[in-house]
């Protein structure tokens, strides 16, 4: 299992071995999201770029999250 903390540490990114990533809140400890990027095996990297707004999620293969935007 792999964690990483957003730069600001208000998010905290846990990878799991299921290859889902859980996203919780680092001031209160709420769950906020739980993202599946599919991965087929456990996740050993995850890595935030904060100036992109982006992050990066690895086991055998790479996942890069791009934001997306509402209308």
């Amino acid at each position: 299992m792999e964690a990483s903390f957003t730069p600001d540490s208000q998010f905290i990114m846990i990878g799991t071995e299921d290859g889902k990533i859980h996203v919780w809140n680092g001031e209160s400890g709420i769950k906020v999201a739980m993202l599946d990027g599919k991965h087929t095996g456990p996740i050993t990297c995850l890595q935030v770029n904060p100036k992109f707004m982006t992050f990066a999620s690895a086991c055998s293969n790479m996942a890069f999250w791009l934001p997306t935007i509402d209308d």
